[in-house]
């Protein structure tokens, strides 16, 4: 056996057991340990079986190398020595206190998360911020609640366990899962269509996107979810955190340590940058240096919004450097990756913008202001859309020709040309080299079985969950329908000039590119922005209609017309509209926020499947913390 890891010795009662036979299990909660299995035979080979064969198929300890102070080489290694090979099936999550606390968390969550996502700068919430919260008010619950009678034993039945959090943070994730497209559709339309959805509408909206989304991620677990290579590097801390949590207080206890020192250094720092000395979010040395070159700002600049491109500024907020996803559990190779394209980024807008290339220097650097002709270097003019507007918000062409047509910075057109390279790039490569990852096939339940404990590439924390009882195909497909008539439905009733044929193919859609992009995100942790393809599919689809394109833009739209004069190489102009139509933007809240409903849905299952959390209670608790999210989404939107 491989020698351990410093604070990462396995402790007496750390003895993996897995899915066997019960009667040579016995149930052991002293020395802290809440609920470990302990084997009779600890010493010996502990096989796992699929119950009622009798015919070993898996060795539970050959695959428990948690500790093991070997090289990882793959994700197989990853989630055997990170994360303990083992399961506590008595443990049980259907209690009052994941209840109680996963719905009132369930709203906490997406209150948060409604009110950060409308801040200049988006921050999304931390599942790791919401697991220590579930933690200490799961364990103060289970100290002052008394355990009299048996109201006493239901209201508390026992020590807080690693499956009842688990549960509480999956319904609290999927709560503060904000579904941002359909968010900002809606207060587009209260903001500058001057419209006011019924709030039955808007809800039913929002839980169409998102259920759409929940429905294609279900079809798409086995491939997305089991397999070991899909490896969800995003859920590792939160799992390690977990076990940490809940496990023998001996063998935890330097981890521990660690972890509130941290904490509390971290819970006290940020009371500076957030609320006494603001100015620490970005810290430029060189901007300091020299603050009247707009060179330098241009280059070193980026503490606030559009300022300068932040090239060696230093933040110390936390929430601004986690805020969009913690850089320290991408793999190297990602990071690798992700830092050439952040220099070879800079280099090309600098490189476009003082070359004067489709004339950007008329323009700002960045900016996601439209423009027009008569804007100089030195007196930007914002372009006035309403003046090639109808009426009915679809372009006026007499407008058009009379005012000339809008002008991009050059920034944002080489995120167009440079996103649409990489969408491309992503179909290709997934096609070439994990072709056999992606590919979808059907088997039955017990043929499942077999397959799953003799699958070498199989997650072995996936193998001690074969017993459970699995979530039928058609519960998802069931939802998928559902929301399928909830969403046509509600599009008709508001009028959203959306035809059916229009839905059906943002659905198809997005089922497309949660697969391809899902699984790019759960192999290498880099998440790609598809929202931009949507927007085009649906610019060619509704010619004329301008798109509300809403996260990195503000409302742009396609015009289906020549090229755009300063843009020669663009296919097709995207200029930005303040009032956009109804058609393009409700296929974008159906086609965008499905595929990103479905991606952090895949990312609450893989969570589930690390802390074997049966899958019958992970789909209980996403479906009542989306539902959460698409109420209090309505009440904090509306005024």
């Amino acid at each position: 056996m491989a020698s351990q890891r410093s604070a990462f010795n396995r402790s007496n009662t750390d003895v993996s057991v897995g899915i066997m036979d019960r009667k040579s299990v016995e149930h052991s909660t002293d020395n802290g340990s809440n609920g470990i299995y302990k084997s009779d035979y600890p010493s010996e080979k502990v096989d796992v079986e699929i119950v009622g064969t009798g015919a070993p198929a898996y060795d539970v300890e050959a695959d428990n190398h948690f500790g093991d102070a070997d090289v990882l080489t793959n994700a197989k290694d990853f989630v055997t020595h990170v994360l303990h090979v083992d399961d506590d099936q008595s443990l049980s999550p259907w209690t009052f206190r994941t209840y109680f606390l996963g719905l009132g968390m369930a709203i906490f969550a997406s209150v948060l998360q409604e009110i950060y996502y409308f801040k200049p700068q988006t921050i999304y919430i931390s599942v790791v911020f919401l697991t220590v919260i579930a933690y200490v008010l799961g364990e103060g619950l289970a100290f002052l609640i008394p355990r009299w009678g048996s109201v006493g034993r239901f209201l508390n039945p026992g020590a807080f366990n690693s499956k009842e959090h688990a549960a509480i943070v999956i319904t609290a994730s999927a709560a503060a899962a904000a579904a941002s497209v359909a968010t900002e559709i809606l207060a587009a339309q209260k903001l500058y269509y001057n419209m006011d959805p019924p709030a039955a509408a808007a809800v039913f909206l929002v839980i169409s996107s998102q259920l759409l989304g929940y429905g294609i991620a279900g079809l798409l677990r086995e491939t997305l979810v089991h397999p070991t290579k899909m490896l969800w590097p995003i859920n590792i801390p939160v799992n390690t955190l977990l076990e940490t949590l809940h496990r023998d207080k001996k063998e935890t206890k330097v981890r521990l340590k660690v972890f509130y020192a941290i904490f509390a250094f971290m819970f006290v720092w940020e009371t500076m940058p957030e609320y006494i000395f603001p100015v620490l979010s970005g810290v430029s040395v060189f901007c300091l240096a020299k603050q009247n070159s707009l060179v330098f700002t241009n280059l070193f600049g980026g503490s606030q919004n559009n300022e300068g491109l932040g090239l060696l500024s230093n933040c110390f907020d936390w929430q601004y450097i986690a805020g969009l996803g913690s850089h320290l559990w991408v793999p190297l190779q990602t990071l690798t990756n992700s830092m050439i394209g952040y220099f070879g980024c800079i280099i090309l807008f600098m490189a476009v913008y003082y070359n004067n290339v489709w004339s950007s220097q008329s323009f700002p650097l960045l900016s996601q202001l439209l423009f027009d002709n008569t804007s100089n270097a030195t007196l930007y003019s914002p372009y006035n859309l309403s003046l090639i507007l109808t009426s009915d918000n679809e372009i006026n062409q007499a407008g058009l020709t009379e005012n000339g047509i809008p002008f991009m910075t050059e920034t944002d057109v080489s995120y167009l040309i440079t996103t649409n390279m990489g969408i491309t790039a992503t179909f290709i490569h997934m096609l070439l080299w994990n072709y056999n990852d992606i590919k979808i096939g059907g088997k039955s339940k017990e043929q499942r079985k077999a397959e799953i404990l003799a699958d070498e590439s199989m997650d072995p924390h996936y193998k001690l969950m074969v017993n459970y009882d699995e979530v039928p195909q058609w519960w998802f497909l069931g939802f998928l329908i559902i929301s399928f008539v909830i969403g046509i439905s509600t599009l008709y009733g508001v009028q959203s000039t959306l035809p059916w044929w229009g839905f059906i193919i943002a659905i198809l859609l997005a089922a497309v590119m949660v697969l391809f992009f899902g699984a790019q995100y759960v192999i290498t942790g880099f998440q790609f922005n598809q929202q931009l393809v949507i927007e085009m599919v649906a610019g060619y689809l509704h010619p004329g209609k301008p798109l509300g394109m809403l996260t990195h833009f503000f409302c742009p739209f396609l015009i289906h017309q020549p090229p755009l004069r300063a843009f020669p190489p663009l296919p097709i102009p995207l200029i930005q509209a303040l009032k956009p139509p109804p058609a393009n933007m409700y296929f974008t809240v159906i086609g965008f926020n499905s595929i990103q409903q479905a991606q952090l849905l895949l990312h609450d299952l893989k969570l589930a499947q690390l802390a074997h959390l049966s899958p019958k209670a992970t789909f209980t608790a996403q479906i009542v913390g989306a539902s959460f999210n698409s109420t209090m989404m309505d009440s904090i939107v509306t005024p």
